[in-house]
């Protein structure tokens, strides 16, 4: 953000005070609410960053989390200054004013423009772009200019986890490690944490700090810090703002960050009744939110701060005029005493209303009419415009959307069911859910069983994230080839349901070899929901996804347990839970017992197993999948 040079002194420190001064009290005298927010992600972070005293800064991506999550490590072990930026945005001023002489640049051209980085060596030459060819090889390269030899690990497919976890690693002086989380991986730093489920990340290393869902994870990881007297209140779907807090994080160490959706449960009202000091990031989590989580009531002035005294000009966001005040509180009192009105808009651009007039910007920010939904956040408004003439209303327009329709737990679990049976779900679909709905165990048994994970992203309305559970190029499995195969194996014309799934599960077994090549091994040649309908070949998970993607086309139901080295598929025939393996065999005794198929029927003993089992040796027992199944099976009548 760029300012003009008579003002840098004063809009600086002006800046900290008005960040510094929009306190609410709690319960108790010696606790604090703070909001820092700006007009958007990029300057929600430069406020957060007036929080800190430092000559070194690192600039990350706003709007893509895959690099910017190991800007935490640069940033927390050189204390330095965060700033996420767009491809266009001008940070100019702020290096300027904070005499900033070494920069970071966070994530390849994609991520962070060139346009960016020339603009940060108008201030300093001494700027470094630290980016590797993914990812993860970026992570590793921000590991090694920070030095850190310990780490917490999280997946990097998705950000709650690693967010949630600054606070515990700042304070322990350790690294965060992103991972593909469905793969085994190698680290050259000693691992004293792994954060999130085996879900999350299936390879145990140091202590677990996990739980059902993103929250649960959070409260783990901020109980492990133990008893710490600030945290910060970040959205648990925004990771910008989450991301910002590492600023707050640095500045404020010990303390830890707290994630909240729409509305806090009982653990998090716990935890957070122990906190003395309390921030907020962003604009995502509401004021009724926060109050209602920290147990306190009344109106609170602790909404956007901006540099209202100065011309702030940045190349993404519309002009704030000078010498206004806070836009959180009226703009002349002694005029009308509504002045402030939010129109809405569709996405195809037609206006849905106006509501106004109020007093207060949050107001009408909140106000979303009936029967509607926004897409953004206060931070990604899509304009904000205060006219020259201080008795006019202030507009803020953004985009909404109608809800879907809203749905009971037995619908939900239908829609669901039904779109997994029609090859994998719509990551992009949103549900309207009434209270207390949420993903049935038994869905994600069916899920995991045909290859993928799914968690419910919380908010109104949801969504889903959905990927491969071994590796995370898969959305759907192919329900072309599934289909063929049960052709080309008879289970069509059989009576029964035994008879389908033996015919199928015989096909799979003698038809495709089971990959014994060491160097073509991986999770996609291997292990994915479309092994056999890619490279006809696999190894056991990929011959038990093909098998229950069948059953599941079948209306057969079916899961899959496992031990420490092999999965098999677990499936409810005639009121009973019987264990096939599917899994082929190696070229060498493929043709052998091809032919054996053809000719003896005790074949058949290869493919359905009715020995007992010990529960104790499996990693995913078969009572635990029973249980699991029972809750959904009316779903397949």
């Amino acid at each position: 953000m760029s300012f003009k040079r008579k003002n840098q002194k004063m809009a600086t420190a002006l800046a900290v005070v008005m960040t510094l001064s929009c306190v609410a009290p709690l319960a108790h005298a010696e606790k604090t609410y703070q909001r820092i927010a700006g007009r958007n992600r990029v300057e929600t972070s430069i406020q957060a960053s007036k929080l800190l005293n430092s000559k070194t800064a690192v600039i990350a991506s706003g709007y893509s989390f895959a690099d910017a999550l190991s800007a935490y490590n640069i940033a927390a072990s050189k204390n330095a200054k965060l700033f996420l930026v767009d491809s266009n945005t001008d940070i100019t001023g702020e290096l300027r004013a904070n005499a900033v002489n070494k920069v970071y640049v966070v994530g390849g051209e994609n991520t962070v423009s060139s346009k960016v980085v020339n603009m940060a060596k108008r201030v300093t030459p001494n700027v470094e772009r630290v980016a590797g060819t993914n990812r993860y090889k970026t992570n590793d390269k921000t590991l090694d200019i920070a030095g850190y030899t310990k780490v917490g690990v999280a997946d990097g497919r998705n950000y709650p986890d690693a967010l949630a976890a600054s606070g515990l690693l700042k304070a322990k002086g350790l690294g965060l490690k992103l991972v593909d989380g469905s793969k085994n991986y190698a680290s050259k730093q000693k691992v004293d944490y792994t954060f999130g489920s085996y879900g999350s990340v299936r390879m145990n290393n140091g202590k677990r700090l996990g739980g059902k869902n993103r929250y649960d994870t959070n409260l783990a990881i901020n109980r492990e810090l133990g008893n710490v007297k600030t945290t910060t209140i970040a959205s648990g779907t925004n990771f910008a703002d989450a991301l910002s807090a590492i600023n707050v994080v640095n500045a404020n160490n010990p303390s830890t960050v707290t994630l909240l959706g729409n509305s806090a449960n009982n653990a998090q009202k716990n935890y957070l009744n122990g906190i003395n000091k309390v921030y907020v990031i962003g604009g995502a989590v509401s004021d009724y939110t926060v109050k209602d989580a920290l147990g306190i009531g009344g109106r609170t002035n602790t909404n956007t701060n901006v540099n209202n005294n100065t011309n702030t000009n940045t190349t993404n966001n519309t002009n704030t005029n000078n010498n206004t005040t806070n836009p959180s509180r009226p703009v002349n009192p002694s005029a009308n005493n509504g002045m402030y009105y939010a129109e809405y808009y569709t996405q195809d651009g037609t206006k849905v209303g106006k509501i106004g007039p109020v007093k207060y910007r949050n107001d009408v920010i909140n106000g979303v009419p009936s029967g509607y939904y926004k897409v953004t956040t206060i931070d990604d408004m899509d304009s904000f415009k205060l006219t020259k003439d201080q008795s006019k209303p202030i507009y803020n327009r953004y985009i909404v959307k109608k809800l879907p329709t809203a749905m009971n737990q037995e619908q939900f679990d239908r829609d669901l069911f039904e779109q997994l049976k029609n090859g994998g779900l719509d990551p992009n679909k949103e549900y309207n859910l009434n209270a207390g709905v949420k993903i049935n165990p038994g869905i994600k048994a069916i899920a995991e069983g045909i290859g993928f994970e799914m968690e419910l992203l919380e908010g109104n309305p949801s969504k889903i994230r959905w990927d491969a559970r071994l590796h995370g190029k898969d959305q759907k499995f192919n329900t072309a080839f599934i289909d063929d195969l049960i052709n080309k194996s008879g289970a069509k014309e059989a009576a029964t349901d035994t008879e389908k799934a033996m015919l199928v599960g015989k096909y799979i077994k003698y038809t495709f070899v089971y990959n014994s090549d060491t160097d073509n091994f991986s999770d996609d040649y291997d292990r994915s929901p479309n092994s056999l309908a890619e490279h006809k070949t696999a190894v056991c998970e990929g011959y038990v996804f093909a098998f229950n993607q069948a059953l599941l086309r079948l209306n057969i139901p079916a899961s899959y347990y496992n031990d420490t080295k092999h999965m098999e598929s677990l499936v409810l025939l005639n009121g009973n839970y019987d264990r096939f393996n599917p899994t082929g065999y190696e070229q060498k005794s493929h043709e052998i017992a091809k032919e054996k198929w053809k000719t003896h029927k005790e074949m058949d003993n290869y493919i359905l197993l009715r020995s007992k089992v010990n529960e104790s040796d499996y990693y995913v027992s078969p009572g635990k999948r029973v249980k699991e199944i029972n809750a959904i099976k009316y779903l397949y009548k």
